[in-house]
């Protein structure tokens, strides 16, 4: 198997006193078997790579007297752009467990 993803979402209306503008977007390309046997998938794996790109903040922070922290995760502003790498590995659990 193989296939490509590509999820994004992103805030860029700031409501006054929140603060809140951020962009999360992750891209994969993706790659992996499923083991069939008698009609059913008895394994899958799959593995995935790609891109994360993660911003939270804004300028406006610095013309506050409040703390980041009222308004961050973490309590600073977060540019991210980096390497990602995700893996599944599935088996079909027994009846009797």
């Amino acid at each position: 198997m193989r296939g490509m993803s590509q999820v994004a979402k992103r805030r860029v209306g700031i409501r006054i006193g929140t603060g809140r503008a951020w962009e999360h977007r992750v891209t994969l390309q993706w790659q992996g078997y499923a083991d069939i046997k008698d009609d059913r998938a008895v394994q899958l794996a799959i593995l995935a790579s790609g891109e994360e790109r993660l911003r939270w903040g804004n300028a406006r922070f610095n013309l506050t007297t409040e703390s980041d922290v009222e308004h961050l995760m973490a309590g600073h502003p977060i540019d991210l752009r980096c390497a990602v790498r995700y893996g599944l590995f599935a088996e079909p659990v027994s009846s009797v467990e």
